[in-house]
């Protein structure tokens, strides 16, 4: 499970990601973002192009299950996740 909190007005430098590895309910990692970007990536207006797809299913043993799938066609990499469901 991951969190991304944020409130208005808020610093950017401020956000952190939250990961619930296990799904308990508490949190086991918390990634902060990188600074701010810089130089001429200020500049770029193009929006991200990334898709994320999840999908639950049920193995074969009746066990829910989540298979997630993240595509950046930009810095060309695909991340496959399978986790357990809730």
């Amino acid at each position: 499970m991951l969190l991304l909190a944020y409130a208005q007005p808020q610093d950017f430098s401020l956000l952190q990601l939250y990961v619930d590895d296990n799904g308990d309910g508490i949190v086991d990692r918390t990634i902060p973002f990188e600074p701010p970007v810089q130089g001429d990536a200020v500049d770029d207006t193009t929006p991200p192009t990334s898709t994320v797809q999840l999908d639950h299913f049920v193995d074969a043993n009746g066990q829910k299950l989540v298979r997630g799938n993240a595509y950046d066609p930009d810095h060309s990499y695909r991340l496959n996740v399978n986790a357990l469901g809730g």
